[in-house]
């Protein structure tokens, strides 16, 4: 009985909650004036910096009044069109019928740009911030060295010559994917050689599919070439523990889910070998 009148507390609580964040979102400015509202007056307190000694560029503020944006749209749209009926503050469940209706008699008068609530005000100045923030200076600004080889940015330095050697590392690391994808198998196959037939439009037609190239059936030596890799891995599986597995995915996972993980991948190994077993005897 006592969890039950808890949970009725909390239940009330949580209504009277929502009530407040209905109330101050839907706040009426007194005489026009905008600063009047509870939440337009703590939406400019966000425009400060954290040391509070000077204020937040448009594009740094922006971000602020979005999420605000978001929260007001949320509760609103919880009040016109309600999930659950509300006992404690006397909002029924959202009814079946004419919902259109219920929704457009919040936001026309919420909602809308020229409403007298916080919303349209928030909605209007994040849009001011926008078209303001291009006009400022950019977030980051690097600087170049003399000889124009270094570029820097704070305690960050970059040269050209490691500059130039990023698209290698990436070609490199890329291969190395793709040899572990394909399980170190070196197809003998010379792509300089290979024929198309760039006026065929005929539905599924591939350079894999030109005669000339007699890539037709490939894909059945890659799996025969691939089946001791294939057959070794699955071994390797085997002889793992569910303690090492655990350790080697990391992320707190347990030996208990570690071995679950275990056996769908050597299930999946024996299941990939039989389909290789089935297509050679087809």
């Amino acid at each position: 009985m006592r969890d039950e009148s808890n949970i009725a507390m909390f239940m009330e609580f949580l209504e009277l909650l929502y009530q407040l964040c209905l109330t101050i979102n839907t706040e009426r400015f007194n005489e026009g004036q905008l600063s009047s509202t509870l939440l337009v007056f703590l939406s400019g307190i966000l425009g400060f910096s954290q040391d509070c000694k000077h204020f937040l560029l448009a594009r740094q503020f922006c971000p602020y009044l979005s999420g605000q944006i978001y929260i007001q749209r949320l509760i609103l749209l919880e009040r016109a069109l309600p999930l659950r009926g509300y006992r404690a503050i006397g909002i029924p469940r959202r009814r079946y019928v004419n919902q259109l209706d219920q929704l457009n008699s919040i936001r026309e008068k919420y909602m809308i740009a020229g409403t007298q609530h916080p919303l349209a005000e928030m909605i209007s100045l994040r849009g001011f911030g926008r078209n303001i923030a291009r006009t400022e200076p950019p977030s980051i600004l690097f600087s170049w060295s003399d000889d124009g080889e270094i570029i820097r940015y704070g305690d960050f330095q970059l040269t050209m010559d490691k500059f130039r050697q990023i698209p290698d590392y990436f070609i490199s690391r890329g291969e190395e994917i793709c040899d572990k994808l394909i399980f170190d198998i070196k197809p003998d196959i010379g792509l300089a050689a290979m024929k198309d037939d760039m006026v065929n439009m005929s539905s599924g037609y591939s350079f894999v599919k030109h005669p000339a190239n007699d890539l037709d059936k490939a894909y059945l030596g890659l799996l025969y070439s691939g089946s001791n890799v294939i057959s070794q891995y699955r071994d390797h599986l085997h002889n793992r523990s569910a303690e090492q597995y655990a350790a080697e995915i990391g992320h707190g996972v347990t030996p208990e889910v570690a071995a679950w993980i275990l056996e769908l991948h050597v299930r999946d190994i024996e299941n990939f070998d039989s389909f290789r077993q089935t297509q050679f005897l087809a």
